[in-house]
């Protein structure tokens, strides 16, 4: 635990970050909050909590009617700095009139080998703005040089269908295996739109292995493994974006042997959410480390060669 007089002031800028907690519609995002240690000169993750509001009932009635399509957009954020800090974190926002659908993050490193991996992957959608949150850090042993950028697809708020809700659950606190996996569902008949993910360390000790949707839609899928021994107890969170369902949405995967992977929306439909990563098993020391949505599909990148392959997917729907 730092004490007072090791904590400095906050900064926001595009390779150092702090953030307060945001209010969804059902759930509270108390999203990762970063200071700088002014006795060692590095970033220390203070809090990395998602909790559900206390006493959510979700009552559903009947089943949706499919709402209409969506015109979505992906935004980029601007990269944060190339220097060697060990965390980095980024913020795409949705214009203004527009609320999160989906989103991803992508890293890059100088050298032979992409080992830079992603922490966090947080829709998070209040009533000033609607944004997407990525961080990533570098694993132990690496000195070098990187940077980081995330994307939010993003919609029309006059479109946003019913139940529109961002959901989450995590991995119980005492757990300390190397390899965890949480699901979340979408509640009562809503499905998942787009999902997220984070882990509890953001030091570059631990890091996501896969954030996705099931084939059905009905929850979202999160992993996360330990990059060598942790010693402590970590969790890892799965988050979903729900809504009642869109017509004619379809979910879209390619899986690949090696570390990289891209997948193609079919039959004119665009990408909503999209996700992927290694399987439900443990990948061994691979992570995610590239989520790219587009119009078209997704491109997913994962730090060495996952055991049993990389998997990308898209939730696609007709673009209206």
């Amino acid at each position: 635990m730092l004490s007072t007089n090791q904590l400095t002031t906050l900064r926001k800028s595009s390779s150092s970050f702090c953030l307060s907690s945001s209010l969804a519609q059902h759930n509270t995002l108390e999203k990762a909050i970063f200071l700088r240690e002014a006795s060692a000169g590095k970033w220390t993750k203070v809090a990395a909590i998602l909790t559900l509001l206390a006493g959510m009932v979700v009552v559903q009635l009947a089943i949706p009617a499919p709402a209409a399509a969506l015109q979505t957009t992906v935004v980029q954020s601007p990269p944060t700095s190339w220097n060697t800090e060990r965390t980095k974190g980024a913020e795409a926002h949705c214009p203004d009139g527009q609320f999160v659908v989906g989103g991803g993050a992508a890293t890059l490193n100088e050298g032979d080998q992409q080992v830079i991996m992603l922490t966090h992957l947080i829709p998070s959608h209040t009533p000033a703005e609607d944004f997407y949150f990525a961080a990533a850090a570098a694993p132990p042993g690496f000195n070098g040089a990187w940077y980081m950028w995330a994307y939010a697809v993003c919609a029309p708020d006059a479109d946003r269908p019913d139940g529109y809700v961002i959901v989450n659950n995590r991995t119980p606190s005492n757990q300390s295996q190397q390899f965890q996996q949480v699901l979340v569902n979408c509640p009562g008949d809503l499905r998942v739109l787009g999902t997220g993910a984070n882990v509890s360390d953001s030091s570059g000790e631990i890091g996501i292995q896969l954030a996705r949707s099931s084939g059905p839609r009905d929850i979202a899928r999160a992993t996360g493994r330990e990059y060598r021994p942790y010693g402590a107890p970590w969790r890892v969170t799965a988050i979903a974006i729900c809504a009642a369902p869109l017509a004619n949405t379809t979910t879209a995967s390619n899986v690949a042997n090696g570390s990289s992977v891209a997948v193609g929306c079919p039959g004119g439909r665009v990408a909503h959410g999209v996700g992927g990563g290694g399987s439900l098993s443990d990948s061994g020391r691979s992570f995610l480390r590239w989520v790219q949505p587009y119009l078209g599909g997704a491109t997913v990148q994962m730090t060495g060669l996952p055991v049993g392959g990389v998997a990308a997917q898209a939730i696609c729907a007709p673009f209206a």
